[in-house]
């Protein structure tokens, strides 16, 4: 009881049927070293993709004419650069709030769960067109790895929210209201 009263004073209490809150600091800053990580190795892909970096590209497995073929296969367009744009939204997203904030800010947690899942998707379409054209890419596959982990263990924020979305609307709030945390 006493346990829960000091999670409570906090606001980092656990949504009902949970025993963890999946929104607390000690899940999210793994997250946003994972993201980090993400949006390095694909900012590096980036400046490749578009000539800012000069050479090869670095690829101690595969060998950069093997990167190099997967990363021209959408040229003139650098796709590495969505990319950059999901690591960082995930970033932000995982910054804003404290603990709780699945009941709090319910619409920062489905907002992230989007953006994880879209990551995840892309990810194994990623892996497969590697497959399909028999060329790999270490930096994009480590890339999608990370994606995956990101959706693995960041979504139970999106559920935690959703839920607390779905509980608000049957006590009558509206949807806006609902996803404000209100």
């Amino acid at each position: 009881m006493a346990t829960v009263a000091r999670a409570s004073r906090r606001g980092g209490t656990a949504p009902p049927g949970w025993t963890h809150d999946p929104t607390s600091w000690s899940r999210r800053v793994p997250l946003i070293a994972l993201a980090l990580a993400g949006l390095f190795i694909a900012a590096y892909l980036t400046l490749h993709q578009i000539g800012v970096l000069g050479g090869d590209v670095w690829d101690p497995v595969f060998g950069s004419s093997s990167s190099e073929r997967i990363l021209t296969l959408t040229d003139p367009v650098p796709d590495a650069a969505a990319g950059v744009l999901a690591y960082a939204t995930e970033v932000v997203l995982l910054l804003a709030g404290g603990p709780g904030r699945w009941r709090t800010m319910p619409w920062t947690c489905l907002a992230l769960g989007l953006v994880l899942c879209a990551g995840g998707a892309v990810s194994v379409v990623l892996v497969a067109v590697q497959a399909v054209v028999g060329a790999w890419c270490l930096l994009c596959l480590a890339s999608a790895a990370l994606s995956l982990l990101l959706l693995a263990f960041g979504i139970g924020e999106a559920v935690a929210a959703w839920q607390a979305v779905t509980r608000a609307r049957v006590h009558g709030r509206s949807l806006a209201q609902a996803l404000r945390g209100a």
